[in-house]
Parts: structure tokens; sequence; C-alpha cells
């Protein structure tokens, strides 16, 4: 009877046992698992930056400036398209080529990613590694391809496959964190069982002597004790993939950069339990700072720059390396800008997109070493992320500009001016009562002019000319460079008589503008040729009014140049509207 006690005994704690090893290596792996794939969604962020980054340099190089306005309008829908369909059939045979060091970037990012793949998603079987799986193969695909031939169509494909990779990698990690839940919950289960399993043990193997209850005790309580110091652990980690999980959504899903900086500060306040938190960004010689945030939810007004190389930000962005400062820090870091705050410790983390620093994210507290060296870790990780998003941004709104202005006089683009006819001022046209006018300026001659004193001077004069019309007119008119010589102004809530006295101010102030040649010798001056077309008493909708103004511009230089015209229907002999 006694032996089968025993062996009861032994069994039962064996099975407890296993039982428990086997939830606690299940749950690890998972939650490695999901924190790779929390970083994974920062690689594909840095290779997406890299691309948009070789995007913004050909938009800006001389290759696409040499193309004409229609294939520009081509390229630049086909560079900003976000699917891998078929290309468009206009698009011509151009190419986008990363340079060496960014194409390297771009393949030593995703080969890292794969060695990564390969060991921690095959480790685990589920839905969703699977899913990740397919798209890391077809990226892959995507990388080769673009590599071997970069051409603008498979930029626009390998961009699209990323883009589609971080989407189902960010929708991943709920899941993953989800399934790490389950796997501590289960973890939960089994040491619940312990408790009951201990006693009972204990109890059996009671009969059986002292030495024996000695060590199935010691055994069976150091696996609970283990059991336990996991479990807690577990749920640490499982709290931080979450708050790092929102916190990277928060980031990454806006290109605002006005918006990345809040999202920062507020999300790394709540992730590691601070009093302050400060981000900021080289600009120049100094650390500007973007934002900043106390655990009251106010803001802490006129934080002064600090210049690189001083004060703890600015050793800590000059030298890439973080620091965390245990007591003394105020002491450090010299008179506060808050009276009422007092800091002791913190963490200062650098801003690192490849080898570049782009600023510092800090936090603070008013507590002596109130953080750990996994707080540190915790934020790296958010900070690697935040200098992606602010890179981004920062490249996002830059290239913005850059597709809707003309470099050479700063002033919105053919591009912009159809993008607004879609967008605003298709909806003044079509509210009631709203009146406008659509003014095509023209300068005369200019062909002549550029053959008279060359280019360099035609530039200068298309520059003066934009700093001329954006002085002439309301803060609520538009200008646009159409092509060329050729302008496009919007007057707002203008009638007949108020649109033409506007574009006669134009006329005369380009008329009344000098102009100056290599040798500071007068050129010029130039003149103008303007037809008016009027909302909604001529038409409807934009596009038709700049052809009727177009129609009355030629009518102004067949009638001697200089001049208004305002449009009406053609008769013989004129161009027709």
């Amino acid at each position: 009877m006694v032996v089968v006690l025993v062996a009861v005994a032994l069994v039962l704690a064996m099975l407890v046992i296993e039982v428990i090893d086997d939830n606690v290596h299940k749950s690890a792996r998972m939650s490695r698992t999901a924190l790779f794939t929390s970083q994974g969604e920062v690689v594909v962020d840095d290779m997406l930056e890299i691309l948009d980054q070789g995007r913004h340099e050909y938009v800006a190089s001389d290759d696409f400036l040499s193309l004409d306005a229609a294939t520009q309008d081509v390229v630049l829908s086909e560079l900003y398209r976000s699917d891998a369909g078929p290309a468009d059939p206009a698009l011509p045979a151009v190419e986008i080529p990363l340079v060496l060091k960014q194409a390297a970037n771009l393949q030593r990012l995703f080969d890292e990613m794969l060695d990564k793949a390969q060991g921690e998603l095959a480790a685990d079987s589920s839905e969703i590694t699977l899913r990740i799986g397919s798209e890391t193969a077809s990226a892959a695909g995507a990388v080769d391809a673009y590599l071997k031939q970069p051409t603008v169509a498979n930029f626009r494909v390998l961009r699209a496959s990323l883009l589609t990779l971080r989407t189902e990698v960010a929708g991943a990690i709920p899941g993953l964190a989800a399934l790490s839940e389950d796997r501590f919950d289960k973890l939960s289960q089994a040491t619940d069982l312990m408790r009951i399993a201990l006693p009972v043990g204990l109890f059996l193997l009671g009969a059986n002597g002292f030495l024996v209850v000695l060590i199935m005790g010691r055994r069976l309580q150091a696996a609970l004790l283990a059991a336990e110091s996991e479990k807690e652990a577990l749920a640490l980690r499982n709290s931080q993939l979450a708050a790092l999980y929102n916190a990277f959504s928060e980031i990454t899903n806006t290109l605002s950069l006005r918006y990345v900086v809040s999202a920062a500060v507020r999300e790394a306040l709540r992730l590691i339990r601070a009093d302050i938190a400060v981000l900021r960004l080289v600009r120049g010689n100094e650390l500007v700072v973007a934002g900043n945030l106390t655990s009251e939810g106010l803001e802490i007004p006129d934080m002064a720059p600090v210049p690189l190389d001083e004060g703890l930000a600015g050793r800590t962005a000059r030298r890439g390396r973080t620091q965390r400062v245990g007591q003394g820090a105020q002491e450090l870091l010299g008179p506060s800008a808050d009276p009422e705050k007092h800091v002791e410790s913190g963490i200062i983390c650098p801003l690192i997109v490849g080898a570049r620093i782009v600023g510092t994210l800090s936090c603070w507290s008013e507590t002596p070493d109130a953080f750990s060296a996994e707080d540190e870790r915790i934020l790296e990780m958010m900070a690697s992320q935040v200098a992606t998003a602010v890179v981004a941004a920062d490249s996002a709104e830059a290239s913005e500009r850059r597709a809707h202005h003309d470099p050479l006089t700063g002033l919105a683009n053919r591009l912009q001016l159809t993008e607004d006819i879609e967008g605003p001022l298709g909806r003044l046209a079509a509210e009631d009562g709203r009146r406008a006018a659509v003014v095509m300026l023209d300068i005369d001659r200019f062909k002549s002019f550029n053959d008279d004193y060359g280019h360099r001077v035609g530039d200068v004069a298309l520059q003066l000319m934009a700093t001329v019309l954006s002085h002439a007119l309301r803060s609520t008119d538009r200008v646009y460079r159409y092509g060329g010589e050729e302008f496009v102004l919007v007057f707002e809530d203008a009638d007949r008589e108020l649109a033409m006295t506007l574009a006669e101010r134009v006329r005369t102030a380009v008329e009344a503008t000098p102009l100056t040649g290599d040798a500071l010798e007068p050129v010029g001056p130039l003149t103008v040729s303007m037809g008016v077309a009027l909302l909604p008493d001529h038409a409807s909708d934009f596009a038709t009014l700049i052809e009727m103004a177009d129609a009355a511009m030629y009518r102004a230089k067949e009638a001697g140049r200089n001049r208004t015209v305002l449009w009406a229907p053609a008769e013989p002999g004129h161009r027709a509207a």
C-alpha cells in the first residue's frame, strides 16, 4: 500500500511539473514571437523610409525634372500609388535606382528580418505567423525584382508589398498578444493545479516518512515558486507588449509630425510611469523642443534649446548612447523651466535612424531611482520607432510639398491645381450663391526674353514673377504655376467688378517691377496678358472656367498684349473657348 501511495504521489507531482514546464516554455516562446513581430514592424518602417527617401530624391533629381509635364504627372501618379496592381500603360520606361548605400541598407534590413523570421516565426505554426511568413516571402520577391530592375513600376510594387507586410504585422500584434495572454491563463491554471496537488502530494507522502516528504516538498515548492515567478514576468511582459503596441499604433498611423510628437510624449509617460516626457529634434547645432508633457497633462512652456554635446540631452545626441540617471538629475540639467517640477532621476534615449541621430526622447521622475534597466530597454525600443516615425513624417511633409509645388518658383503646381479642383475648389463650385473668378496669365514674349537675356535671367524673372503675384493677391486667393510662363489665379468670392479690379492690380504690379540682367543692367520690363472667367456666370466647374480663361487670355494677346480680357462667347476669327 505504501509503495502504491508513493508511486501515485510521484506520478501526480511529475505530471503537474511537466504541465507547468510546458506552459512556461510555450508562454515564453509566444511572448518572444509577439515581441519579434513588434520589432519587425520597426524594420519594415525603416525599409519604407529608405524607399521614400529614394522617391523624394528622384522627384528632385535632374532626370525627373527633365521630363515633360505630362510625363511627370504619370510618373508621380505611379510613385504615389499604394497598390500592387498593373502599371499605368502610359508609364514611360524610366528607372528610379537607389544610391548604393540606400540599396545596401534596404537589402541588409530585409535579410536581417528574414533571418529572424526563419528563427522565430518557424517555431510557431499559428495562422497569424503563417500569414506573416507568406507576406514576408512576397516582399522578398518584390525586393529581388526591384534590385535587379529598378523601374518605377517595380519600385511601386515593392513599396506596396512592404505596406501590406506592415499592415499584416501591425494587425497580427493584437492576435499574438491575445495568444500570449491565453498561454498566460493556462500557466495560471497549471499553478492553481499545483496548489491543489501540493497538499495532496504532501498528504500521500506523509505516510512514507520525513525524508520523502522533505525531498518532494522542496521540489514541488521550487516548481511552484518558479511558476509564480514566470507568471509575474509574463504578466509584466504582456503589459509592456500591449503598451508598446498601443504606442507604435499611435505613432506610426500618421504622417503628421505634430501628431507623432504629441503621441510619443504621451505614450512614453504612460509606458514607464514618468512625471515628465520631452522630445527634442536636431535643428542645426541644437536640440529644439518639439513637444513635452507632464503627468498632469500639461505642457511646460519656454523650454530652451540645448546645444549639441552640452548637457545630458546634448551628449546623448552627440554620442548616440542612452543615459540613465538615478539621482540628482536636476543639478545636471540646470534650473527647471517649471519651478514646481524638480526631477531626481531620468532616462535620455537618442532617436536614431540608420546612422543618423535626429533627436532625443527623455523621461524624468521626481523620485530617485525611479527607472530600472527594463524601463531603459523598453524606452529604447519605443525611441527607435519614434525616430522612424519622425523621419517619415518629416520626409512625407517635404515630399508632399515637392510633389505639389513648382521647384523653381515655390508656387503650387498643376498637380496641386488638379487636386484642388477635385477638393476645395470643387466644393466651392457646388455651394449655392458662391462666386469666384479664374484668371489665366501668360508672360508676353517670354521666349524672346529668354533668347535675349538667357535662361538664367529668365528663371530669375519667373521667381520674381511668383513673388509679385503672391504679394498682389489677397490672403484668400490662390496662385498656381500652370506650366512654362503660364500661371492660374483663383479669386474667391469675387464678382465681375472685383475680379477685373484684382486682375488689373496684378497686371500693373508686374509691369511696374524692375528686372536686371547678369551684370545688374536693367532688362524688360515684363508684361502679362490675362483672361478672366467667372463662377457661376460663365460655367459651374473650374475645369471649364480654366479653358474659358485661357481663351480670353489669347484674345488679350490678339488685342495687343499687356491687358486683361473677360471671357465672352467666341466670335468668327477668334480662338474658341
